[in-house]
């Protein structure tokens, strides 16, 4: 027989479980925690809602409808349990777990409903939030950015190979970055500059109109996504040497002011506070 205080911890650790999952705000957090620390989150937010489901059953037991329900539900409870039914400190105890796990589950989805109203996406915005901090894994943050400014990004790899593109898929619980690619190259061994090797777009253009008859500019969208898709990269984070956003349309004017091409020497360039 498993004894009442392993059940009352077990309920009180999967409501605080349910409710830290659930909660938009919290969620980041949670997940992002390991080993004890979750379990120590997990059973603390229980205890909470344990306490504050107490304080309403305390409450609501004044009124006569809420005896009447408590009268109900012990009989119910004495029809599978004789014992358990006919205690009232027993059947008071799971009426406050069962509004634990109640509000384990209805006091997160207020709170998002409340949020947005004030603001369109909390969730997303909770998640950019934990990107500043070690909340979420590396370069979620510059994902943000690329969505933000509609820039791809460029990760250098260990092995010096570069991919260009843009974030499709990125998790807290993942260990890798999921990258729709629209060009690929190398750093070179000299100097580590980037070099362009594959442009995907012209390669998807030539695929499509070779594999596909799209016919609307709907259907031919959704047509070049798909595509797309069959070339997406799985990138483990502990690869990644460096990430930036990258805008080819500018590489031309980093390649003109370079001191090694003696377009630009170091002795022309003055830096002051003021141009900030």
């Amino acid at each position: 027989m498993i004894k009442p205080t392993v059940i009352f911890i077990l309920v009180i650790t999967i409501a605080g479980h349910i409710y830290r999952k659930t909660n938009y705000k919290l969620y980041p957090k949670y997940e992002a925690s390991k080993g004890y620390h979750t379990f120590l989150l997990a059973a603390s937010t229980g205890l909470i809602l344990f306490l504050c489901a107490y304080i309403f059953v305390t409450v609501i037991a004044q009124y006569c409808f809420a005896q009447s329900i408590g009268a109900w539900f012990s009989s119910q409870l004495s029809v599978l349990s004789p014992s358990v039914g006919q205690s009232f400190e027993t059947v008071n105890l799971i009426s406050v777990l069962f509004f634990t796990f109640l509000f384990s589950w209805f006091i997160p989805r207020v709170k998002y409903t409340v949020a947005k109203k004030r603001q369109e996406n909390p969730i997303l915005n909770s998640w950019k939030r934990a990107a500043r901090k070690d909340l979420t894994p590396e370069f979620t943050y510059l994902a943000f950015n690329s969505w933000e400014y509609g820039l791809p990004i460029a990760f250098t790899l260990s092995n010096d190979k570069v991919y260009i593109g843009y974030i499709s898929e990125i998790g807290i619980d993942s260990n890798d970055i999921h990258l729709l690619p629209i060009l690929s190259g190398y750093r070179c061994d000299e100097k580590k500059d980037l070099i362009y090797l594959i442009d995907y777009k012209p390669v998807i253009e030539h695929i499509l109109n070779e594999e596909c008859d799209a016919t609307s500019e709907d259907v031919e969208k959704k047509s070049k996504m798909g595509v797309y898709k069959k070339f997406a990269i799985a990138i483990p984070h502990r690869e990644v040497v460096h990430a930036n956003l990258h805008d080819t349309s500018y590489k031309k004017h980093f390649d003109r002011h370079r001191y090694d091409r003696k377009e630009t020497k170091p002795s022309d360039v003055k830096f002051t506070l003021n141009e900030l």
